[in-house]
Formats: structure tokens, sequence, C-alpha cells
């Protein structure tokens, strides 16, 4: 049970990593190849991109007691599938994307894929 827990922990702190980057470069320029260096200091003070960062950073001890716990070739699938669905879903109600019928069959087959890698 404290496994799943962490596990559960894992996975909404690195969707909401991935929400907080996506916030803080909505704030920033365009950014290329050619003005990225100049606009280090925008993207390091942004507190979006600082938060994003701080729980990548938090997220990554619980990383690791998860694979202590769980076979890699079962965890790593687990923790990316289900923040890449949690993702998807924030991103729908925070940023207004639109799914299309493809996206919702993705996800469905992101859900039986999860339930069967976690029986």
């Amino acid at each position: 049970m404290q496994t799943a827990i962490i596990l559960i922990v894992t996975i909404v702190m690195n969707a909401c990593a991935n929400v907080f980057l996506k916030l803080g470069t909505q704030k920033l320029p365009a950014l290329t190849a050619g003005n990225l260096v100049g606009n280090l200091p925008k993207i390091f003070t942004n507190v979006w991109i600082l938060a994003g960062m701080l729980l990548f950073v938090a997220n990554f001890p619980l990383y690791n007691l998860v694979l202590q716990r769980m076979k890699l070739s079962i965890a790593y699938p687990l923790i990316a599938t289900s923040a890449f669905a949690v993702a998807l879903v924030v991103s729908f109600f925070v940023f207004h994307e639109s799914l299309r019928v493809p996206q919702y069959v993705g996800l469905g087959l992101l859900v039986i894929a999860l339930w069967l890698l976690a029986r």
C-alpha cells in the first residue's frame, strides 16, 4: 500500500511539474537557438518554471524509492504513461487544449495498458 501511495505521488508530481513548466514557457518570448542564452535570466526567474524545476527535484527521491521497490520494467511505464494521461487531462482543463477522437482513444488505450501493467 505504501508503495502505491508513493507511486501516485510521484506520478502527480511529475505531471504537475510539466504543467508548471508549460505555464512558465507561456510567459516567455519565443525561444530559438540564437536567443536562448540571452533569455536564461528570464527562464530562471520565472516562478512557474522554478516551481516545475523544484517539483522535479523533489520528485527525484520518491522516484528512486519507487525504483527500489518495483521492477524498472513496470515502474517506468507506469509513471511515464500515468503522468502522460494526467497531463493530457490537465491540459484540457487548464490550457483549454482540445481533444479529438484519436486522443480519447489513445487515453483509453493508455488506461488499458496501465491496467495490464499493474496486474
